[in-house]
């Protein structure tokens, strides 16, 4: 809790947020073996899922089906789910009811 400051200000706990913020960077990245700058930390889930399913929307023609598992949570599954509203097609991936798992 010393850190929930805004970054890179120019007094202590703000340079420290900074400094950790981009360690976080450095350290997803190696975990993903990518680059640093390949990595974006988003407001939020939804709005990250939200942001991208639009930017993917284009690539698709309309009656393009996406699944959506019925086990996910509205905020992984909602933006996607919209883009019926779009022309696409949700097709909905189904839970056992007696084993809680997903139907292959």
């Amino acid at each position: 809790m010393k850190n929930k400051v805004q970054p890179y200000y120019p007094y202590p706990a703000s340079m420290r947020a900074g400094e950790l913020m981009d360690l976080s960077y450095k350290r997803m990245a190696d975990y993903l073996n990518v680059e640093a700058s390949e990595i974006h930390f988003g407001p939020s889930t939804t709005q990250n899922v939200y942001v991208l399913a639009n930017a993917m929307r284009p690539m698709w023609k309309d009656g393009d089906e996406i699944i959506v598992s019925c086990q996910d949570h509205e905020a992984n599954t909602g933006a996607w789910r919209r883009l019926a509203d779009r022309g696409l097609k949700i097709v909905e991936w189904h839970v056992d009811q007696e084993r809680g798992l997903l139907h292959l």
